[in-house]
């Protein structure tokens, strides 16, 4: 019985690890949504081609979607330059 309580928990860990980050795509609602639930507003601007910010997200960003005290007062967009 043990067996499935853990089973379960790694799938529910697989889903939060696919989480994706959301899309900057209307800055005033998500600054007016931030500031209601009074959390710090993160922009992230990236590009498709830099491995930099392919690392970042990687090693930073998606670990740190997964924390929900961080999400909590954090909230994290991203604004693709293309």
């Amino acid at each position: 019985m043990k067996w499935w309580f853990g089973l379960i928990l790694c799938l529910l860990s697989g889903l939060a690890a696919a989480q994706p980050i959301e899309a900057a795509v209307d800055l005033a609602r998500q600054g007016r949504q931030v500031t209601q639930q009074q959390q710090i507003f993160l922009l992230y601007v990236s590009r498709p081609d830099c491995p930099y910010c392919a690392q970042l997200e990687k090693a930073v960003l998606l670990p740190m979607l997964k924390d929900p005290l961080l999400t909590e007062k954090i909230y994290l967009a991203e604004l693709s330059w293309t």
